[in-house]
């Protein structure tokens, strides 16, 4: 029997979700703000305490820095490994001694696409690079969050803009995730837009960058089959190929010293509470719980065999996911929340600026059909995700963000699979095609 219409005046507009989005990244972001002038203006409590964001004091010891305490180091480290085209043997100058080895640990296009920005005084590259994330994300907010009202549309789109917590640790630190934020909106458009090319290529070079946006071909193969995917997949390959040509040492010669400083930054992120430190990864919250657990030892080796069966929790996550996207019905929507949440929370070291792609499933969802209480909770989930809440430290840099992130993502993860394989089993004998309101043909349910 089919599952009942929700009554009439009981969905979730579009409006209703950004209203209160709005309001919570509002209150957020001023509770936020408050909290931590607070501990550093009235009681002399130093960072962490006194910021959000990561590291004020943070120069690299480098004279081009562009204020007195910060040098926006996420930037300055690709700038210097891009600028003399060898980006896996690079060095940072040091105030006494020999200059350190500084190796780049991106895939080659992600190493090289800074290479632009060198060719300006550094002040002004950073200038660049804000200046044009800020123009992006507007960009992307204008396009999915109007609803026709100037008033509340220009409220809820500065919001979504300025308080965005992770847009501000992605300027912070000047970290290029801002580029591949840039690539994955333009194949989110694309593909709504239905065209498939063009978005494929977006997506080839997001994965040429840092490779784990491959999480999301499964949603484009359901969208655009074998040969968007064949795109996307020849569009990084062509992208790698040609940045490791255009270095100065041999392609052979890079791509080893790429595997290995890979496979030393694997074991520098994992290392002690490093995981956990800004970041929103479950395995980040399985070392926090280990750290904790020194308190209580009959729990401790719990944590512990989390931990040392990550890769395979991770993995059983990940393929399961996986498998829901490409045969279960879901809506695009659903399909990107699931990707997206992968995308952040697997991955053993994920800084706290990779939750910006959140903003993509985000999108989605409010230009959604939802029914009042899915769309409130999921509204409330997606919304807790963009506000810091680092006001709870529990080690040096380690704060309660770390702990709420990945449980609300769990949370989201799961009553979107839920949804999804609960849709399957209701309605297994009357699959129907029906167009989502962002114009992607998927299967869903008949009412």
């Amino acid at each position: 029997m089919p599952a009942p219409t929700p009554a009439a005046g009981r969905s979730f507009s579009k409006a209703d979700k950004l209203r209160l989005a709005t309001l919570i990244l509002m209150v957020g972001f001023a509770l936020s703000v408050f909290l931590h002038y607070w501990y550093g203006a009235y009681c002399g409590y130093r960072y962490p305490y006194s910021t959000y964001l990561l590291r004020p004091g943070d120069t690299m010891f480098i004279d081009n820095i562009v204020t007195k305490n910060h040098s926006f180091g996420d930037l300055l480290a690709v700038c210097i490994h891009a600028e003399n085209r060898d980006p896996y043997f690079a060095s940072i100058p040091q105030p006494f001694g020999d200059p350190r080895s500084f190796p780049s640990n991106y895939f080659p296009f992600g190493a090289m696409l800074p290479y632009p920005l060198t060719l300006v005084p550094y002040p002004w590259a950073v200038g660049i690079f804000i200046t044009g994330f800020a123009a992006i994300l507007f960009a992307f907010n204008w396009h999915f969050m109007r609803t026709g009202d100037p008033y509340t549309d220009a409220i809820s789109i500065a919001a979504l803009t300025l308080m965005n917590y992770p847009a501000q640790v992605v300027v912070d630190r000047g970290n290029i995730e801002a580029f591949v934020f840039a690539f994955l909106a333009g194949f989110i458009v694309l593909l709504v837009r239905r065209q498939f090319v063009s978005s494929a290529t977006f997506l080839g070079a997001a994965i040429a960058m840092k490779a784990v946006p491959i999480v999301f071909l499964p949603l484009f193969y359901r969208a655009a089959k074998r040969r968007g995917v064949g795109i996307a997949v020849g569009t990084a390959a062509v992208l790698t190929i040609v940045s490791l040509l255009l270095m100065t040492r041999p392609v052979h010669i890079s791509v080893l010293r790429l595997i290995s400083v890979l496979l030393n930054y694997s074991g520098n992120v994992t290392a002690g509470l490093e995981s956990a430190n800004h970041s929103s990864s479950l395995y980040g919250l399985f070392t926090i719980g280990a750290w904790l657990s020194q308190f209580s030892p009959s729990v401790s080796p719990i944590w512990n065999a989390l931990l040392s069966s990550y890769s395979l929790i991770a993995g059983a996550i990940l393929i399961s996911s996986i498998a829901a996207c490409i045969l279960l019905p879901m809506k695009l929507w659903e399909m990107a929340t699931i990707t997206t949440v992968c995308l952040v929370l697997l991955p053993q070291g994920s800084p706290d600026y990779r939750l910006i792609h959140l903003m993509i499933p985000f999108a989605l969802f409010v230009n959604s059909k939802t029914d009042r209480a899915n769309g409130l909770l999921n509204t409330v989930l997606f919304s807790l995700l963009l506000v810091p809440k680092s006001f709870i430290i529990l080690a040096h840099e380690t704060s309660l963000n770390s702990v709420l992130n990945p449980l609300l993502m769990l949370i989201l993860l799961a009553r979107t699979l839920f949804a999804a394989y609960e849709r399957h089993g209701l309605h297994r004998a009357n699959r129907v095609r029906l167009r989502d309101r962002t114009g992607l043909v998927c299967w869903s349910a008949k009412p």
